[in-house]
């Protein structure tokens, strides 16, 4: 369980941690989206079952 709205983190190796919403893929954290754009590009091909992970577990 964990708080809304829906969202995943990416961790790098070095530590850093971001929250990222599923909607919108807004980001809260230290990591800029360019580090990460594979996984935002993998995040929109996958929102729906982001979505229902989410939801399978705050119901």
């Amino acid at each position: 369980m964990d708080h809304p709205p829906p969202h995943f983190h990416v961790v790098m190796s070095d530590g850093r941690d971001n929250l990222v919403e599923i909607d919108t893929l807004a980001m809260l954290g230290p990591i800029r989206a360019r580090e990460i754009a594979q996984v935002l590009a993998w995040a929109i091909e996958h929102r729906p079952d982001l979505i229902a992970e989410w939801r399978k577990y705050h119901p």
